[in-house]
């Protein structure tokens, strides 16, 4: 024993860790505290955030049912069906008046024709049950997401088909229901489309406040800048509205409601009061007091006991220690000198050593595993990226046309398929070109297939020359037919790109002989532009431009011929 090292018994050594344990433990209680239960008063809280939220969105909701039952009594109607078909005259004079509007608690009733045009419109003030002077709400045609949305709708479901929801209209609020108008049986087809409308406005909100006990705030969604919310703003539990913590004390309580459009319409803000988690707080204030009482007189209890509690597991585990250490046979390996410690802790710290060495050995061994693992998965992206580069080039020539380096065939109906539907949203012209040697039969017969070959190829760059934008695609269309797909180009625009390789071609100056059409190698062109309809086809429209190609045949080739749509 070193007659310098400072006597600090076993007992002092486990007082001041457990005085250590115990300072330990109050800290992960505070934290388990603020962790686990105080998180359960904050789900009340947002629980009940939640709830208050869901009574006004509810309160909003029941008035769009009640429109939208009424807007489904008076659209399946025949005398409304007859007035659309102006076939009922006496219906606006017996029906549409300013007090059956105010009784039905509606601020807005239009009629629209089945194009969307307005057939009779109306907007009233309920307050004051007359017409509003300067209408809010759109009074031409009727709103386009609505028209899409109620256009989609096959014959078979006519009956059931309605918009019913939010639209705002500049800084106004108005929940409304949309229906065809149907004769009283539900059947089709539809004469118009009707809408009823009920303005949000403050004495509205008030009636709303009045009804569900909630004291609270609509805004238009995304303009009023109150709505915005600040960094430390977070979801609720459920994921259903946002809460925003002002202090202790105050919460906002915040929900954003789609409109018929799908995007936010409005904001609902509630101000609540923090009175479950400041209970949660006095909770958990209480219990850390009531477990510091406890653990002093936990570890008093400890130290008077140390001796049957602890002294006696310590020998036990040493002997234990050792027995591992040499009936595993490890080897006594004593790199470390730890003679200096003469109590039962310097015992495990140097039977601890001996096992160390081992773990050691055994992590050595690992180390060597695993450098052999890094190496293989190395080898094996090596080769996976060698796949991707075969995968990409296979791809590539089952894209590209062999012998004019153009798009094939397959690779245009893809091209062309994408381009349709792409166009169809947007209502954006689309243009095709279809491009025919004249006469390449006789070109091949008489000048030979490689020839004819190289004449393909020289035609091949005249096209790509021509579509020079990013989007526009030349392939080749199948033998001597090449083909010139157009983006967003109307008629004039591929008019003049078919011309200009009609031209190009003539400038080449192919010798072609045998053409009773010129003495080089020339083209005829068909082409259309069109915007693509719900009632057109992809394959028609390819039809129609291979008979403009054949008109240009028709009427002495190299030319160029456009089809109007629909043109016969």
């Amino acid at each position: 024993m070193n007659k310098f090292q400072p006597d600090i018994s076993i007992r002092n050594k486990i007082i001041l860790f457990l005085s250590l344990l115990f300072i330990i433990g109050s800290l992960l209680n505070y934290i388990l505290l603020q962790k686990i239960v105080f998180p359960n008063f904050v789900k009340l809280e947002d629980h009940e955030a939640s709830c208050q939220i869901k009574r006004v969105e509810n309160a909003i909701k029941d008035i769009r049912d009640n429109i939208d039952t009424l807007c489904q009594k008076w659209s399946i109607w025949d005398d409304a069906y007859f007035y659309m078909e102006n076939l009922n005259p006496g219906f606006k004079t017996s029906n549409l008046e300013n007090s059956s509007m105010n009784n039905s608690s509606i601020n807005v009733m239009i009629f629209f024709d089945i194009r969307g045009e307005v057939f009779y419109a109306n907007e009233i003030d309920l307050e004051t049950g007359r017409p509003v002077a300067e209408p809010g709400f759109p009074m031409k045609h009727i709103p386009l997401e609505l028209f899409n949305l109620l256009t989609t709708f096959g014959a078979g479901s006519l009956a059931e088909a309605r918009v019913a929801g939010i639209h705002t209209v500049d800084d106004k609020i108005y929940i409304l229901s949309c229906r065809p108008i149907l004769t009283s049986d539900g059947l089709g087809p539809a004469s118009g489309y009707l809408l009823m409308a009920k303005l949000l406005t403050s004495s509205l909100k008030a009636e709303l406040q009045k009804k569900i006990h909630a004291d609270f705030i609509i805004h238009q969604g995304g303009k009023d800048h109150t709505c915005r919310l600040s960094s430390n703003a977070y979801r609720s539990v459920d994921q259903s509205v946002y809460l925003e913590p002002v202090d202790s004390s105050l919460l906002y309580a915040l929900s954003e409601v789609a409109g018929i459009n799908g995007q936010p319409a409005l904001t609902i803000r509630i101000a609540m009061a923090r009175t479950i988690t400041g209970q949660g707080e006095k909770t958990i204030r209480t219990t850390v007091l009531a477990t510091l009482v406890l653990g002093c007189l936990s570890l008093c209890l400890i130290i008077t006991i140390y001796n049957l509690l602890i002294h006696r597991p310590l020998k036990t585990l040493r002997q234990h220690a050792r027995k591992i250490t040499y009936e595993s046979d490890f080897g006594r390996r004593l790199d470390v000198q730890v003679d200096y410690r003469n109590d039962e802790i310097g015992d495990l710290a140097r039977e601890f050593n001996d096992m160390l060495d081992t773990l050691e050995f055994t992590y050595a061994q690992l180390d060597d595993i695993n450098e052999q693992q890094k190496l293989e998965i190395v080898r094996r992206e090596k080769l996976e990226n060698e796949l991707i580069i075969i995968q990409e080039k296979l791809e590539k020539l089952a894209a590209v046309d062999g012998l004019t380096q153009l798009a094939n065939r397959r690779f245009f109906d893809e091209e062309f398929s994408r381009q349709w539907r792409l166009h169809f949203r947007q209502q954006r012209p689309l243009a095709i070109v279809l491009c025919d040697v004249d006469h390449f039969k006789l070109y091949n017969d008489t000048y030979g297939h490689p020839a004819g070959d190289k004449c393909l190829k020289i035609l091949a760059g005249v096209l790509t020359e021509s579509a020079r934008r990013p989007s526009d695609l030349a392939a080749r269309y199948g033998g001597e037919e090449f083909v010139v797909l157009l983006p967003e180009t109307p008629r004039g625009g591929a008019e003049i790109v078919a011309e200009k390789i009609r031209a190009s071609v003539e400038e080449c100056n192919i010798e072609h002989k045998a053409s009773p059409v010129a003495r080089h190698v020339t083209l005829s062109l068909g082409v259309i532009s069109f915007i693509p309809q719900v009632e057109m086809k992809p394959e028609e429209l390819i039809d129609l431009v291979d008979k403009a190609l054949y008109q240009a045949k028709e009427e002495g080739r190299n030319r160029v011929i456009v089809k109007n749509i629909p043109d016969e």
